[in-house]
């Protein structure tokens, strides 16, 4: 069995149960541009300047994996499908349908054209990364039960 150039362990889940939502940013994808819309979903920005960073980070507890069209796509969603890990990856480019599509069949969760459009970015945001604990545990159909809900309310106090 070939091992990793890199160090990647089983599961990269930590983000999602410790309410972290860091966006990873692959290549020279514009920080500023993701900084706003990301503090606004309660997430932050990490920079990687090649793949093996950006698969180290991400086994670290990523959430989202942005990425430049003109990265090694094939290799970055074979590592992560390799290594088990639940992780979107959005590719940024060009406003060309072939390079979109050819994206989407090695891998890519999304397709976004640059230049980045802010409002679409948030909606894209907002559904990809996990909700904070206190949103999650405060919604649903069981937290609707309004013995659930006091039940709930009684335990969160310890």
């Amino acid at each position: 069995m070939r091992r990793a150039p890199f160090p990647l362990p089983v599961c990269a889940s930590f983000a999602i149960l410790s309410g972290m939502s860091t966006l990873i940013l692959l290549g020279d994808l514009p920080a500023h541009a993701f900084a706003a819309p990301a503090a606004a979903s309660g997430g932050k920005v990490t920079q990687a300047p090649d793949v093996p960073t950006a698969l180290t980070l991400a086994a670290q507890g990523a959430a989202v994996l942005f990425t430049e069209a003109g990265q090694d796509l094939a290799t970055l969603c074979k590592h992560i499908r390799d290594n088990r890990l639940t992780l979107p990856v959005v590719v940024c480019g060009p406003a060309q349908p072939a390079v979109g599509a050819k994206s989407i069949r090695l891998g890519a969760t999304e397709y976004l054209t640059l230049p980045l459009d802010a409002k679409l970015l948030e909606a894209l945001l907002a559904r990809l990364l996990p909700p904070s604990p206190e949103a999650a545990s405060a919604s649903g159909p069981i937290m609707g039960d309004p013995k659930t809900r006091a039940l709930y309310d009684q335990v969160k106090q310890y």
